[in-house]
Order: C-alpha cells, then sequence, then structure tokens
C-alpha cells in the first residue's frame, strides 16, 4: 500500500508539515479530515469498519470519513463518499456541521483531528457499493437509539445487542455537537 502523506496542522489549523500517515498517528500530530453523516429524517446511516482495518476493525463508524491529504482542501473529501459508499455528490450539497477538535487516543495510536462535520440527506433506498477493504456493511440507526447507544445504553439493532464499546470511541463533545447537529437540522426541515 502507498504512502498517505497528511498535512499537519497547529491550533490555529495553519499548516504544520507533511508527515506520513503513520508518524501522524505515533507523534499524535493535528491533522484535518473529512466526516460525511448520511441522514434520512430521523435515521442516521452507519458502517461496520471491515475486520481487516488497523484501526478500529469491526466497529461503527461514521457514514464516511477519512483524512485529507497533503495538497488537498476539505472539498476533496466528498471522494470518501465515493470511495467508501459508491456515493457521488457534489460538495455543494453537504450541511456544515463546523469544525469541531476530535482526538482519540489508544496506546501507540494518538488521533488528533480537526474534523470538517458534514451532513447529506439521502434516500434510504440508495445502493451503496462498499469499498470492501473500509467498510464491511452499513445499516440505519434511529437517532434516538445511536444517542441511547453513545449514552452507554445497551440496544438492539440489527439482531444483535450493542454497546458503547461497538462504536468508534470519538470525544463527547464531538458526538454530542453531531447530534445537535442533525436535531437541529431536522427541526428546520419540519
Amino acid at each position: 500500500m502507498a504512502t498517505e502523506w497528511i498535512q499537519a496542522a497547529d491550533e490555529e489549523r495553519r499548516p504544520a508539515g507533511v508527515f506520513a500517515r503513520h508518524h501522524i498517528h505515533e507523534r499524535g500530530l493535528l491533522h484535518e479530515t473529512f466526516h460525511c453523516w448520511l441522514v434520512h429524517g430521523e435515521e442516521v446511516l452507519l458502517q461496520t469498519r471491515s475486520s481487516g482495518k488497523k484501526d478500529f476493525p469491526g466497529l461503527l463508524d461514521i457514514s464516511a470519513a477519512g483524512h485529507l491529504l497533503a495538497g488537498e482542501t476539505v472539498q476533496d473529501g466528498v471522494r470518501e463518499l465515493y470511495e467508501e459508499l459508491g456515493v457521488r455528490v457534489d460538495f455543494n450539497s453537504l450541511v456544515p456541521l463546523g469544525v469541531i477538535k476530535d482526538e482519540i487516543r489508544l496506546p501507540g495510536f494518538i488521533d488528533k483531528e480537526w474534523t470538517h462535520v458534514y451532513l447529506l440527506e439521502i434516500p434510504k433506498e440508495t445502493p451503496f457499493i462498499l469499498q470492501e477493504e473500509e467498510v464491511e456493511r452499513v445499516e440505519w440507526f434511529h437517532l434516538e437509539k445511536l444517542q441511547q447507544l453513545w449514552a452507554g445504553q445497551e440496544i438492539q439493532a440489527g439482531g444483535r445487542n450493542l454497546k458503547k464499546t461497538d462504536i468508534v470511541p470519538h470525544e463527547d463533545r464531538y458526538m454530542l455537537t453531531v447530534f445537535d447537529g442533525i436535531q437541529r437540522y431536522m427541526a428546520l426541515k419540519e
């Protein structure tokens, strides 16, 4: 696999050098990412990360997300929707939720991100073409169930019991901002 080169950023989101992806995470360097949450009414699409992924295999995660590579703009982030889900979309059709700082710390892995977060409303019957090395499956969750899961409650979904440990461990601030953004978006549509 080719080395991914990522632009590091400082606390003011200014460029701070280009590094290989593994160095970004080993050193805990801030960097920019693109996150897009697909919604249909009060339903939110989550992906299950491929069991072959190095980071968080088999866990539920954002509909589509990825690093912005060196030289890319946030507008280039829409490639993640196509690569992971087979969904082509114009950047201008996305609903911005803002830039949220998010950090995940594990032994030997520090993921410090400036996440550019967006929503995209999409029909539930949209056919997805999953990138097998990234995404094992996708499924819709009612927002309330997703909030319960994040709050630490066990939920039933897809014929299985799920716990908070079944979802990628983003910071509470990140997830609560996303939940609030989805709710505000739904309220505007009423």
